[in-house]
């Protein structure tokens, strides 16, 4: 039997998202931009595939002990890639870890299995915790929803760093477009963003942060052109999904699945099971469901009962998560009602990569038409978000 939608203004016929993204847009038969958006981030050419192939042999022959790099989080995606770089693609990764000072005791025991199961060396790198809490905090202070900004960032920056420590030239990393193409426009901002991000450090803390492993934007572009660090992305070219990765990880690695996307973080489940719900009206199982839809993990009917039947829970039901947040950020419970009671802001109401001179410059010389592809599609990869 049909499972009735939820109370929203409108909601896609094809997927689950609704008007609570403030961008969504229908086409005269109801599917959303998000449907048609997935489709198109899915498309793959022969030569693209050549293209990869070959990246994937040159890797292979290249000498030492490693010859590229993954991040494991503990999560699925993460998880599912390494295996599939050591046994499918006869890779000889070193796995890195970013510890933010949030992991939950399951996250490292997967993490450990699954590095001991393939056979791979483990690189865990600790973020300065006094420095990454005030980080959070001007998050916080800010009133914008880029509360998981941060690690995202320091994920990709720290990568880099160990990158060049181990004289690495190729990141595999685990986004994919099978799962991961469907996301609310405003619901989060800042992963590919320093400029922003150190911006609010500053504005609450007034200096800058010292430990924190920010990168000169400029310089990534730079190393961008001359050929730096190669980012490849292994699970777009092969047969990727849910089930399938779930089914070998806890074949391959003994993983244990956690009860929420993303959920090997504490403040990555808050931020999604509380956070951006009760303060922004942004619940992300909207999205990540959509993926599952659109790439046949689920239908639509069962992404649907999972959201009548896995309610996100009562503000009330989360008072220990609270307490634990507060205690950790050292903070008072009327510190945490303020910052959840202000006015909503987004991260167009500060400085950015958005606002930058060079920005601007750039999105004038794309829409003239000035710029060729090839630029345009390497600078929209650092600077566009």
């Amino acid at each position: 039997m049909p499972v009735s939608e939820p109370n929203n203004d409108r909601i896609c016929i094809q997927c689950i998202m609704d008007t609570t993204d403030g961008d969504i847009s229908f086409d005269e038969k109801g599917v959303c931009n998000h449907c048609h958006a997935y489709v198109e981030a899915n498309r793959i050419n022969p030569s693209e595939i050549a293209a990869f192939n070959r990246t994937i042999d040159e890797i292979r022959q290249l000498k030492g002990k490693y010859n590229c790099l993954v991040g494991v989080s503990g999560g699925l995606d993460s998880t599912f890639l390494l295996i599939h770089a050591v046994q499918d693609l006869k890779l000889r990764p070193l796995a890195v870890h970013v510890d933010n000072g949030w992991n939950t005791g399951l996250a490292n025991t997967n993490i450990v299995n699954l590095c001991n199961s393939m056979g791979v060396d483990l690189y865990s790198e600790v973020l300065d915790w006094d420095e990454f809490k005030k980080m959070q905090l001007a998050v916080l202070d800010a009133s914008t929803p880029d509360l998981e900004a941060p690690t995202d960032l320091f994920i990709n920056y720290t990568l880099r760093r160990v990158a060049k420590q181990f004289d690495i030239k190729h990141v595999l990393a685990g986004t994919n477009p099978q799962t991961e193409a469907v996301m609310g426009s405003n619901w989060s901002y800042g992963q590919r963003d320093p400029i922003y991000l150190k911006g609010l450090y500053q504005r609450t803390w007034g200096g800058k942060p010292k430990k924190l492993p920010f990168k000169n934007w400029y310089l990534a572009l730079l190393e961008r052109f001359i050929g730096g660090l190669n980012i490849v992305r292994p699970l777009k070219y092969t047969r990727y999904g849910k089930n399938i990765a779930v089914e070998r990880s806890q074949r391959e690695s003994a993983w244990v699945e956690y009860p929420r996307k993303h959920g090997e973080s504490f403040i990555t489940r808050f931020y999604q099971d509380y956070f951006l719900p009760q303060r922004f009206g942004f619940d992300k199982r909207k999205a990540h469901l959509s993926g599952l839809i659109l790439n046949g993990d689920i239908t639509r009917d069962e992404a649907l009962r999972i959201l009548h039947q896995d309610e996100l829970q009562a503000p009330e039901h989360h008072e220990a998560d609270i307490a634990y947040l507060c205690t950790k950020l050292e903070i008072s419970r009327e510190q945490f009602n303020d910052y959840m009671s202000r006015p909503l802001l987004f991260h167009g109401s500060y400085r950015s990569i958005k606002t930058h001179l060079l920005f601007r410059i750039f999105k004038y010389l794309k829409s003239s038409g000035l710029l060729p592809k090839f630029i345009s599609r390497q600078l929209e990869k650092i600077v566009l978000h």
